[in-house]
């Protein structure tokens, strides 16, 4: 029963893409800057309250909902772009390689979008003081902060890489 809702082989498939397909080795440095990049500028913003984000949740809300929506027309794409490179003798690996890797990163920016969107909604019920500088740890301010880096890394990461399937002919 809970296979059906595993997500875990989407992270396993989005960590991944993190190598460098010359060599095979891990990209270390990619894999730093899309996660602990982002956990460290969300502590400092946290923890400096740098930006406010409880007037703003319903603007950031829609803005994760519209992209989270556009990602999952973008996966439909990318899947029929996957089947053509997949079936065409033609096609170079890179292509092919670079082709499921975007079905991976789009899957983890929508599921990154439904995390982003389950905490902003969360939040949005809560008072103003959770993101105020607070005795103690605040997992929900700091976890807001986390996933709306980690997403528009995410999509930047995305865009790259469809940007160079696109553009090598």
């Amino acid at each position: 029963m809970i296979s059906r809702i595993n997500i875990f082989n989407i992270i396993r498939a989005h960590w991944n893409t993190f190598r460098n397909i010359s060599k095979q080795k891990r990209d270390w440095a990619g894999l730093i800057l899309m996660f602990f990049f982002p956990a460290a500028a969300a502590s400092l913003l946290f923890y400096t309250s740098g930006i406010v984000l409880y007037n703003h949740i319903s603007d950031l809300l829609t803005f994760v909902s519209i992209i989270g929506g556009f990602l999952f027309n973008l996966l439909a794409i990318i899947h029929t772009i996957l089947e053509k490179v997949s079936n065409d003798p033609n096609s170079d690996v890179v292509r092919k390689l670079y082709a499921k890797e975007i079905h991976a990163n789009i899957a983890f920016g929508i599921l990154v979008a439904l995390i982003t969107s389950f905490l902003l909604v969360l939040s949005f019920f809560e008072c103003p003081d959770v993101f105020q500088k607070i005795k103690g740890f605040n997992v929900l301010g700091w976890a807001l902060y986390f996933f709306l880096i980690l997403f528009l890394l995410n999509l930047l990461l995305i865009l790259k890489k469809i940007f160079i399937v696109l553009d090598n002919p």
